[in-house]
C-alpha cells in the first residue's frame, strides 16, 4: 500500500510538474507573442517616423537648393552691380577731372569776356558822352546864333 501510495504520489507529482510546465511553456508562447506584437508595432511606428523624417529631410533639401540657387543669383546680380558702380564712379571722377581741370580755363575766359564787355561799355559811355556834349555845344550855338539875331 505504501508502494502504491508512493507511485500514486509520485505520479501526483509528475502530472502535476507537467501541468506546471505547460502553464510556464504557455506563458513563455502569451511573452514572446506579445514581445513579438511589440516589436511589430515598434517597427511599424519607426517606419511611419522615418519616412516621416525622410520626406521632411527631402523637402528641406529642396528648400535649401532653392535657397542656394536665389543666392547664387543674388550673388550675380550684387557683382554686376559693383561693377556697374565701379564704372560709374570712375566716370564721374573722369567728369569731375575735366570739370576741374576746365574751371581755370572758364574762369579765365568769363574774365576776358567781362573785361572786354566792360572796355566795350566804356567805348560806348565815351562816344555817347561824346555826342551828348557835342549836341548841347551845338544846340548852345544855335541859342547865340538865334540870340544874335
Amino acid at each position: 500500500a505504501m508502494a502504491e501510495l508512493s507511485g500514486s504520489s509520485k505520479s501526483s507529482r509528475l502530472r502535476e510538474l507537467q501541468v506546471q510546465t505547460r502553464t510556464y511553456f504557455g506563458e513563455a508562447r502569451r511573452l514572446q507573442a506579445l514581445l513579438d506584437y511589440s516589436k511589430q508595432q515598434k517597427d511599424g511606428a519607426l517606419a511611419v517616423l522615418q519616412q516621416a523624417h525622410d520626406e521632411e529631410m527631402a523637402a528641406v533639401q529642396q528648400q535649401l537648393q532653392v535657397l542656394r540657387s536665389q543666392s547664387a543669383a543674388l550673388d550675380d546680380e550684387l557683382g554686376r552691380w559693383m561693377d556697374e558702380n565701379d564704372q560709374l564712379r570712375d566716370l564721374v571722377q573722369g567728369l569731375e577731372r575735366r570739370l576741374a581741370s576746365r574751371a581755370p580755363k572758364e574762369r579765365e575766359a568769363k574774365a576776358k569776356e567781362r573785361a572786354q564787355r566792360e572796355a566795350w561799355q566804356a567805348d560806348v559811355e565815351r562816344r555817347l558822352r561824346a555826342e551828348h556834349h557835342q549836341h548841347i555845344k551845338e544846340v548852345q550855338e544855335q541859342q547865340l546864333m538865334q540870340v544874335e539875331e
